[in-house]
């Protein structure tokens, strides 16, 4: 990479961390408040939304990816994907009209890799996925039956062949 790229991308990089960091706090009132949140990540792990709510990736009302994920962590009943270059496995999955469904996801190679739907309504179903990771999203099935395409959306990807569909009966 050229040189004189450097340091352009990195005070980039800075803004962007910035700015994410300045909408986060701005949801809490003083300073001990932001401190106290702060607190409860490092000491918890927890992930927060931005209303500095703890984010519960099982709600199905309101979709949220997992922090990285055990195997021992990923709910009995879960339907479980793994992705590589080579595709999802299984690339197929079949769930009833309106259900909870809870999905967990691994990227078992070593690539980044995300899941997400075609279907606009679907939309905030999504999880990014490092190498080696495994994380879980729970969301009701679409009350209209069909087949719903999913696949990753990193550049180049899709067109490998890693996607699939959930089928909705």
């Amino acid at each position: 990479m050229n040189q004189n790229l450097h340091v352009p991308l990195s005070i980039i990089t800075l803004v962007a961390l910035f700015i994410v960091s300045a909408l986060f706090f701005s949801q809490f009132s003083s300073v001990s408040q932001r401190l106290d949140a702060l607190e409860k990540v490092a000491r918890e792990g927890s992930a927060f939304t931005f209303g500095g709510l703890p984010a519960d990736w099982t709600n199905p009302e309101a979709p949220a990816q997992s922090l990285p994920l055990e195997e021992k962590d990923v709910p009995n009943g879960a339907i479980k994907l793994q992705v590589t270059a080579q595709g999802f496995s299984p690339n197929t999955f079949t769930v009833k009209a309106g259900e909870k469904v809870t999905l967990a996801a691994k990227s078992a190679d070593q690539w980044v890799h995300t899941f997400v739907f075609d279907d606009p309504k679907l939309t905030d179903v999504s999880l990014g996925l490092a190498s080696g990771e495994t994380r879980g999203i729970t969301f009701f099935a679409p009350k209209k039956k069909g087949e719903y395409k999913f696949f990753c959306n990193v550049p180049g990807h899709r067109g490998r062949g890693e996607e699939g569909v959930m089928i909705v009966k």
